[in-house]
């Protein structure tokens, strides 16, 4: 009996481990074909005049899309300690992948040209039973700042921006 429980929880403990890998696996399959499809239409917009809550300057939302289909949104915000990225990958109209990067200037005297990326965070959509087991982390926040339960929500606010600019 004790062989078998033993064995039930070394299975278990494996399962957690690399089926986590599986799992992250198939989501970045789907982004490396999103990545590499030449043929999808890349819009660029001004994301202060799509978003009127932005206070910042020189904000952009680039989205990848498809057949009316959107593929890929991407916010870029300049801010006065550097630069914040959000990115959000979609597969059949869902979410499936979201990260941000928080990305510092290189210098106190605010050298416009050099950033170093301080923090990052992925969250996966799918097959998200526990929010802890979906998310992976690099780094550590200096300026920006977030609430990890805010990530299976990050998608919806440029995905809104999104289709009102290309009237989808």
């Amino acid at each position: 009996m004790k062989k078998i429980i033993t064995l039930y929880f070394i299975l278990n403990c494996w399962n957690l481990t690399f089926g986590q890998n599986e799992k992250f696996d198939s989501i970045n399959s789907i982004i490396s074909k999103i990545e590499s499809n030449k043929n999808l239409n890349k819009s660029k917009f001004d994301y202060n005049k799509l978003n009127p809550v932005l206070i910042t300057k020189g904000s952009t939302l680039e989205v990848w899309s498809k057949n009316a289909e959107i593929l890929k949104t991407k916010e870029r915000m300049l801010l006065s300690w550097g630069i914040f990225i959000g990115v959000t990958y979609f597969s059949e109209n869902k979410p499936i992948q979201y990260f941000e990067i928080e990305k510092n200037f290189e210098t106190e005297e605010k050298n416009y040209k050099k950033s170093i990326q301080v923090f990052k965070i992925e969250y996966y959509y799918l097959n998200c039973n526990n929010l802890l087991n979906c998310i992976k982390i690099e780094g550590e926040r200096k300026n920006s700042f977030g609430d990890i339960k805010y990530l299976p929500k990050a998608h919806i606010t440029p995905l809104k921006y999104a289709k009102k600019a290309l009237k989808i």
